[in-house]
């Protein structure tokens, strides 16, 4: 019989660490399964997830937006890579124009979200900087900062979230209620339109 190979204690280090990632890998594929569907229709209650770079816009409105238009049927959260620590004032005021107040959440970070495996994730702006979460679907929106932008611009960008999520809820067969309107900003943009008009543009998806 050969002698017994003896590998230095750092390369043990390492091929451990290895060993564990790919055990986590395969914990993580086998718990981000495809949604249960029964007639087209999620099976119980989507959980959701919108991360952003700062948690005071875009995945704040998403997370609005998916409550919204998802009622009990959506459970929906949102996170930031690097939390601002505010909920952005503009924000607030678009998502007050559609009934819903911003103002009770708070910009956190994705330690702050409630563990996976989530239906979704969604983010938008942060990159490689947003750590990987236990999904069945993930995607990346490619939803310009509203952050500085005209009063009309952040207005558009609001509604642009709103029709992507709503599109979503459709693709993951989740059941939801009419969408908002906008108080006194009526041809204002897609919501004063009932959130019809579907966001075109560039966008990543990825089942898993």
């Amino acid at each position: 019989m050969g002698a017994a190979i003896c590998l230095p204690a750092s390369r043990r280090i390492r091929h451990g660490q290895m060993l564990a990632r790919e055990s986590a890998d395969r914990r993580d594929h086998m718990l981000a399964r495809e949604p249960m569907k029964e007639n087209g229709q999620l099976k119980g209650v989507a959980r959701l997830l919108f991360v952003c770079v700062e948690n005071s816009c875009r995945s704040q409105m998403a997370e609005a937006f998916a409550r919204i238009l998802g009622g009990d049927a959506v459970s929906a959260c949102s996170g930031g890579s690097r939390p601002s620590g505010v909920v952005n004032a503009r924000a607030i005021e678009a998502m007050a124009e559609v009934g819903y107040d911003l103002g009770a959440h708070r910009s956190k970070g994705l330690d702050g979200a409630p563990p996976g495996p989530y239906d979704a994730v969604v983010t938008m702006g942060c990159g490689d900087s947003c750590p990987a979460v236990a999904a069945c679907r993930r995607a990346e929106w490619l939803v310009r900062d509203p952050k500085g932008l005209t009063v009309e611009e952040f207005r558009a960008i609001r509604d642009e979230i709103g029709s992507r999520v709503e599109a979503l809820l459709e693709e993951l067969g989740v059941a939801h209620g009419s969408p908002p309107v906008v108080r006194g900003q009526a041809g204002s943009s897609a919501a004063s339109a009932g959130l019809e008009t579907r966001s075109g543009g560039s966008e990543r998806a990825q089942g898993f």
